[in-house]
């Protein structure tokens, strides 16, 4: 806990956004591995039973125009968190609803289901799968975490790989 008085608090003062900013500790890798992205296509292609997931950093990192063409290539089912609700459109009908305790049965259901996971844009889907230990085995998760100037769990950023991919 840091106490600040009061006097301090309320004042105020002039804040400037500097042009660039460089940090030693983080070096985010900007252009996709070509390999990982043949290796996802492939795994997205063989799949039976394929299911997209997003998250607020497709709209944080504005990529709502290529998972659009993304979801529109592949054909796939899509869902997404409530963070991401607004990132691909809910009256098209390849979209389930949202997925989670507040999210339809059939967003629920197909993630159970499926047998291929894009994440894209989320870093929650450890609190949105609601499948029991041993069917997460038999799915094949393909992170493509984006959440702008911020963490990604693959080599690569969704927006690029998406470019690449379509």
């Amino acid at each position: 806990m840091v106490d600040i008085p009061k006097d301090v608090s309320l004042k105020t003062t002039a804040f400037h956004y500097p042009e660039s900013v460089e940090m030693r500790s983080y070096n985010p890798v900007r252009k996709g591995h070509g390999g990982q992205i043949r290796k996802a296509l492939q795994l997205l292609l063989n799949a039976k039973r394929p299911y997209i997931y997003t998250g607020g950093g497709v709209l944080l990192s504005e990529a709502s125009a290529e998972l659009r063409t993304l979801v529109d290539m592949l054909g796939y089912p899509v869902t997404n968190t409530l963070m991401g609700l607004g990132a691909y459109p809910a009256t098209d009908r390849k979209f389930l609803g949202m997925l989670g305790m507040h999210g339809t049965i059939e967003a629920n259901n197909t993630m159970q289901n499926c047998d291929v996971l894009l994440a894209v844009g989320t870093a929650s889907l450890w609190r949105a799968r609601t499948m029991p230990d041993t069917s997460v085995a038999a799915m094949t998760l393909i992170p493509a975490v984006l959440i702008a100037g911020g963490l990604m769990r693959v080599a690569w950023r969704a927006r690029v790989a998406k470019r690449r991919i379509v």
